[in-house]
């Protein structure tokens, strides 16, 4: 009975390029799972939703000694290819079961009767979604898509991919079948593609095809199912413009101008879609707005000039308040070295000497600033100290200069010592008996 199941779109979301081969292949074996199963035992295949089982290869018997089968029974060996069974009832489904013992795995009869046998299966899932059982016409665009082989539709019949007016169609192919059969020729062609007067021929295990045209047509030669034929866009489509515009393409460039003027812009294609700038004709005819095309901006700076130049006065800032900082904190620790310092609290006990000629008590005539003077010009202390305590309160006396007696006075007098010494007391200061004072 031939294989009747749906063409499968498998979304991989990764662009297959001849260089990619080795690390596509790498995830393909890790995502391969194989089992044993005993005739006790069921085949249950889930891959969940949006994925489909694709059946690598499926044998019965007993293939080895292994989960089913611990000692030699002397029929080691004898097994049948039952590939094509399993296909039919789990490829290209979301999930499956199949027991071991199924009539249609017995009537194989790939050993002698009696001799215990067990089910061997290698399969994979994949992201799928499963396509119309009709070969209907797909639209390709930037995200690649892969078709499996085995489909519902006659070999003969063509599968046409179309893109955007403007665009390539690019054609990708991985095999599946080196996942599987180690031996298997991969120069085999699994593929045809047809676009206009082109012709490529899809063969190996990852090949690419690019047309020069947004359309073409794919013939599926493989029939196990195994193989997959990608397909994205590629460049960017065609824009439309104003009756006052024209335009002209040169592969991912594009010269826009108005008529009857010299004014022209050019735009380039990147990652499937144009950019540059185009202007306003000067026409009264209102020309047509293009898609993705920004309004032109004066001085207008990128990102990373404006993220460099703020970064720049943040820097700036921040050594200007740390060199403010670090001179307010150390500026109390200087000495003041000039002559405008707030006056220190002075003091000068007034002594009265003698005069040398007519041996009377005289005052000193210097003035207080002059004494200050001379008691403040020190030398200033290097080494910061304690400012001096604060010296006691003393009290102003008003100098009286009264005449000296005579020796002869004090000798002769008719008063007692004692009535001198109180009298002497009543007008000296403490400490001075030359002085006649009088407090204020």
């Amino acid at each position: 009975m031939p294989l009747r199941s749906p063409h499968v779109l498998i979304i991989l979301g990764l662009w297959m390029h001849p260089n990619a081969a080795t690390h596509w292949n790498t995830e393909l074996h890790s995502a391969v799972q194989r089992g044993e199963y005993c005739y006790y035992e069921v085949f249950e295949a889930d891959c969940g939703s949006n994925s489909s089982v694709i059946i690598g290869k499926a044998l019965y018997g007993q293939m080895g000694i292994g989960k089913c089968v611990d000692f030699d029974t002397g029929y080691l060996g004898c097994q049948a290819d039952v590939t094509d069974i399993v296909r039919a009832r789990c490829h290209g489904k979301q999930q499956c079961i199949l027991p071991a013992d199924d009539e249609a795995l017995r009537s194989t009869e790939p050993c002698r009767r009696g001799v215990q046998v067990y089910l061997e299966v290698s399969y994979l899932c994949t992201k799928a979604i499963p396509l119309r059982e009709s070969c209907d016409d797909v639209q390709a665009n930037e995200t690649t898509k892969y078709i499996s082989g085995a489909g519902n539709c006659n070999f003969s019949e063509a599968i046409h991919v179309s893109a955007k007016p403007g665009q390539t169609v690019v054609f990708s192919v991985i095999n599946l079948l080196a996942l599987f059969h180690t031996e298997q020729d991969l120069k085999q062609r699994v593929a045809i593609v047809t676009s206009d007067s082109e012709t490529f021929e899809l063969t190996s295990l990852v090949d690419e095809a690019m047309t020069k045209n947004s359309s073409a047509s794919l013939v599926m030669e493989d029939r196990t199912g195994l193989v997959l034929v990608g397909f994205k866009s590629a460049g960017c489509a065609d824009v439309t413009l104003g009756a006052d515009k024209w335009l002209e393409r040169k592969a991912e460039f594009m010269l826009v101008g108005c008529h009857g003027e010299q004014m022209n812009w050019r735009m380039v294609c990147v990652d499937g879609e144009w950019h540059g700038h185009v202007g306003n004709c000067t026409t009264e005819i209102t020309a047509a707005k293009i898609d993705k095309v920004e309004p032109p901006s004066q001085l207008q700076l990128p990102m990373e000039v404006i993220l460099m130049i703020t970064g720049c006065l943040t820097l700036i800032i921040i050594v200007i308040v740390i060199t403010i900082g670090c001179l307010c904190y150390r500026r109390p620790w200087h000495p003041k070295q000039n002559d405008h310092c707030e006056p220190t609290a002075t003091y000068e006990l007034v002594e009265s000497r003698r005069s040398s000629t007519d041996n009377q008590l005289v005052h000193d005539e210097r003035s207080f600033e002059e004494r200050t003077y001379i008691i403040q010009k020190t030398e200033p202390l290097l080494v910061r100290t304690p400012p001096p305590p604060r010296p006691p309160d003393i009290r102003r006396y008003e100098l009286l200069t009264i005449p000296r007696m005579p020796t002869s006075n004090l000798t002769g007098s008719h008063k007692s010592s004692t009535d001198s010494l109180d009298d002497r007391s009543r007008y000296s200061a403490p400490g001075s008996p030359y002085l006649n004072v009088r407090p204020v």
